[in-house]
């Protein structure tokens, strides 16, 4: 149960990391990443990884 909050908690900074780092590809549109990060997280971490790594994407 830890090993998944953390790699939530580690897939949720990473996705927060990818907002910051954002490109602005046209004026008001940004490209990330984060849509894939919460995929990694649903897929091998399940549904606590994905819910603690939404948590942090909306916050």
């Amino acid at each position: 149960m830890q090993a998944k909050l953390g790699f939530g908690l580690m897939m949720g900074l990473g996705a927060l990391l990818s907002m910051a780092l954002s490109v602005e590809v046209e004026s008001g549109y940004y490209l990330d990443f984060r849509s894939t990060l919460l995929a990694v997280s649903a897929v091998y971490g399940g549904p606590l990884a994905i819910l603690v790594t939404a948590i942090l994407t909306l916050s």
